[in-house]
């Protein structure tokens, strides 16, 4: 599976497994491609071009219709939903925060959450308006700067990780931080990544 002539900075694989998408960094000024995959057969469906410099996230929609991409400061922060089928851009949003990653929710086509480093936005795609809406969570007087994000199964709670070492725990229904853990000892060097495993404990890379 070949395809990109630079650095390749993300890959994700769809639910059912069927399909891979990969990004890569590039040139200022530059363009970042995605390459969709047929993972099966290791063959290349698609070549999306807009984004500029770096790919910093991918994520599929649920139904794998819909790839989200999340560009970097280089490319106003960007997030463009694609069709998979064609290939085409549906919507796109800028942003003014640097946004670490963004995910797609595990049960919604239609929400996602964007890590951001000084915060965390959940966003709904409004397809009658083909706009994306997107909300604030509230973290009351707490700082921080982020660095990655786990959603659980049922898209009630999302997780994201800090440079300071803590991990914060999001009720996604109210919008806003509901506890912080670990309560007495900080992972000294920062979270770098999450995940939720089968039993529904939160792994904690750091």
């Amino acid at each position: 599976m070949r395809g990109h002539d630079n650095q390749i900075t993300t890959i994700v694989v769809s639910t059912s497994g069927k399909l891979l998408a990969s990004g890569q960094r590039t040139y200022m000024g530059f363009q970042a491609d995605i390459l969709l995959w047929d993972f099966d057969n290791r063959t290349q469906i698609q070549r999306l071009k807009l984004h500029k410099v770096e790919i910093r996230s991918l994520s599929f929609s649920c139904d794998e219709a819909s790839l989200a991409s999340q560009g970097g400061p280089d490319d106003k922060n960007m997030l463009i939903i694609w069709d998979c089928a064609t290939g085409r851009a549906l919507y796109g949003s800028g942003n003014k925060e640097t946004v670490v990653n963004t995910k797609y929710f595990n049960l919604r086509d239609d929400r996602l959450i964007s890590v951001q480093e000084k915060g965390v936005q959940l966003m709904t795609v409004d397809k009658a308006n083909k706009k994306i809406i997107d909300q604030d969570v509230k973290f009351s007087m707490i700082k921080r700067v982020f660095t990655c994000l786990a959603i659980d199964k049922k898209d009630e709670y999302c997780y994201v990780g800090s440079q300071t070492g803590d991990v914060f725990e999001i009720s996604i229904e109210n919008a806003c931080y509901s506890r912080i853990g670990p309560v007495k000892r900080l992972f000294s060097q920062g979270v770098t990544t999450l995940t939720i495993i089968p039993s529904g404990d939160l792994l904690v890379g750091a």
